[in-house]
């Protein structure tokens, strides 16, 4: 956990100022969440503010490394087959893309092994690349309870397997787990930015998602920095399947909405929650901004229309380019621990979106940071 510096009270109200409007004050998703009269009467909720506060002025800056920048140091080989596991909704072709890309500066191919997001789906999927047998397997989202015999298939023929985005160790098969650092941040900075946000005042909705692991672990993780951040606030939560994704979610938030009018921020788990949601809120009279993770297009354009405050991004590029080293550093044989460095950050507000219609990479130079890692 970061050190907590505190900072003075004017500070504090400067750069909440920032967050604030970076909110979408004044548009119809801004939400005016009250002040809490308690906030400047409670040391811990001031001291938590003033974190929170440094926190999110930190994480709406771009970062400069992917992480770590230990060289291969040994010859890559060319001419290897990867499978990767594309679950079909929008991330999961853009993160297969970033795979694509990655192994292309290498010499090699990429498949996209297509499956719908079910359990049976995935397992029938798996079983298909333990036929196949590539050279190397990268997966996210998903964890090795729905895929457990076909991964053992793949660790007796020495294919290794890059996770991604699950809580399962680096073992017995799997031997990265890219972003697994992460998690706990996304958590932090749910945190610091409902605590800025609703000035130290939330009365925030969770909407969990129990299809894909990391969304409830980063349930967990908000609701632990929260309780440090932000003691003023109180979290709810309910559940939405994935089938639910663009169909039925955003009647049920807004169902939710409407039956506790005390919600002043909604905080979503993954941003293909929000589809269609500002939409039904227009549609409810309900106006309570909503931070949202994974930054996917259509959010970010979301968040420039003023629909939606704030996306948590995830460092699709970087984390892809990350998963295909840590194969290649499988292959000749080095160590792969490095991988599992802490990938980059960055809040998405309208003033650090550059492009609404592709999932931008935070580390501008990230390409290069890989090549010259990989000798290229």
């Amino acid at each position: 956990m970061r050190s907590r510096k505190i900072w003075t009270w004017v500070a504090v109200v400067s750069v909440l100022s920032l967050v604030t409007a970076a909110c979408g004050s004044g548009s119809a998703n801004s939400g005016s969440p009250a002040t809490s009269t308690t906030v400047s009467a409670n040391p811990a909720a001031q001291a938590g503010l003033a974190e929170a506060t440094r926190l999110v002025a930190e994480w709406t800056k771009f970062p400069t490394s992917v992480g770590y920048n230990k060289p291969v140091g040994k010859v890559i080989p060319t001419g290897k087959k990867l499978a990767f596991m594309n679950c079909g909704l929008p991330a999961c072709i853009a993160l297969g893309k970033a795979a694509d890309d990655a192994a292309k500066v290498l010499g090699w191919t990429v498949q996209q092994v297509n499956f719908q997001p079910t359990p049976e789906a995935v397992s029938a999927a798996w079983a298909q690349v333990a036929r196949t047998k590539p050279d190397g397997v990268i997966a996210t989202g998903f964890p090795r309870v729905l895929f457990e015999e076909s991964l053992q298939k793949l660790k007796a023929a020495n294919i290794p397997v890059a996770e991604c985005c699950v809580p399962d160790p680096v073992a017995n098969g799997i031997i990265a787990q890219i972003s697994e650092a992460n998690t706990e941040l996304y958590g932090q900075q749910f945190a610091a930015w409902l605590t800025v946000a609703t000035k130290g005042d939330g009365q925030i909705l969770w909407v969990n998602n129990q299809d894909y692991p990391v969304i409830p672990l980063m349930f967990d993780f908000m609701k632990k920095n929260v309780a440090q951040l932000c003691p003023n606030c109180k979290v709810e939560s309910i559940d939405v399947p994935a089938t639910e994704f663009g169909t039925t979610a955003p009647d049920k938030i807004v169902s939710y909405l409407r039956a506790h009018p005390n919600v002043n921020y909604v905080a979503l788990g993954y941003d293909g929650m929000a589809n269609g949601l500002p939409a039904a809120m227009a549609a409810a009279g309900i106006k309570v901004p909503f931070i949202g993770q994974d930054a996917d297009p259509p959010n970010k354009q979301y968040i420039l229309d003023g629909t939606q405050a704030a996306s948590i991004g995830f460092p699709l590029h970087e984390s892809m380019w990350a998963a295909v080293d840590a194969i290649a550093r499988h292959i000749v044989g080095v160590d792969v621990s490095v991988v599992q460095s802490p990938m980059p950050v960055l809040i998405y507000t309208k003033a650090t979106i550059k492009d609404a219609t592709v999932a931008e990479p935070f580390v501008a130079d990230y390409q290069e940071q890989f090549k010259s890692m990989w000798g290229k």
